[in-house]
């Protein structure tokens, strides 16, 4: 228990800020695409960031909505 869950809607050029997972984290694409870790993530798509796992690639050029699960 503990994780949450949000509907991101990332304008075009969003950047996130490099991290480190603390927990175990799920990410679903909605609509329009991401690049994270350097995969290219279109509608449909999803990822898990493991716990431990650091993160410092994750944008949009296009803009997307996504889901996150994650605990904070």
């Amino acid at each position: 228990d503990g994780y949450f869950g949000a509907v991101v809607e990332a304008d075009p050029g969003y950047e996130g800020d490099p991290h480190t997972h603390a927990f175990t984290e799920f990410s679903y694409v909605i609509e329009g695409s991401v690049r994270t870790q350097g995969m290219v993530m279109d509608k449909g798509d999803a990822y898990v960031a493991a716990a431990g796992s650091t993160h410092d690639d994750f944008v949009t050029a296009t803009g997307a909505t996504y889901l996150s699960i994650f605990k904070l």
